[in-house]
């Protein structure tokens, strides 16, 4: 890569990642949203923009305008990957991240959800978590944006199997060839 700028709005966060990669000179880490970056740099536009594993914590009224804003950010004939969570379409919810299994399934609405992931100095139940089924993640991609390809993956060991079919509310068997994440391989058109 000739050039890497990566965003991140969470102060601590922007302050490891812009640590971790302080010797390499083609790397720029700041501390803003995408938002904030595409007003200060309107005719920035990129090759490839990868959001990981981010949409997935962040109030339902945003995905739409960061989806938005990585198609802004991506060239013409560019590539952009998205990955978030993934869940049968039977299982996709809101939830929080720090419930302990045994406990009631931590399944809240939508509204409790927004207001949760909105107000970042009080997740006192860890971060928010919308479990998105294939359908409903492909339904945010902007219409700038033609899907190339879809993929799942999961990076829970087989141990943990248990725990993500409580939390799904469906059978251990029916997650068998099931990750929970999944990504999406965009190309701006």
């Amino acid at each position: 890569m000739n050039e890497v700028v990566a965003l991140e709005p969470d102060t601590l966060r922007y302050e490891y990642t812009r640590d971790l990669v302080n010797t390499h000179h083609n790397v720029t880490v700041l501390n803003e949203t995408t938002g904030d970056y595409i007003s200060r740099h309107p005719e920035t536009h990129f090759d490839l923009v990868i959001l990981g594993m981010v949409v997935q914590h962040l109030p339902t009224y945003i995905t739409t305008a960061i989806m938005d804003d990585i198609l802004s950010l991506t060239k013409t004939g560019g590539l952009a990957v998205v990955s978030t969570t993934h869940a049968l379409e039977k299982a996709r919810c809101f939830s929080y991240q720090n419930i302990a299994q045994g406990q009631p399934r931590p399944r809240i609405s939508e509204d409790e959800f927004n207001r949760y992931a909105a107000d970042t100095q009080s997740q006192d139940k860890g971060l928010p978590v919308r479990r998105f089924s294939r359908s409903e993640f492909e339904s945010i991609v902007p219409s700038g944006f033609e899907i190339i390809s879809w993929g799942q993956y999961s990076y829970c060991r087989p141990e943990y199997l248990d725990y993500f079919a409580w939390l799904d509310g469906v059978a251990p068997h029916e997650l068998a060839d099931v990750g929970n994440s999944q990504y999406l391989v965009l190309k701006r058109r």
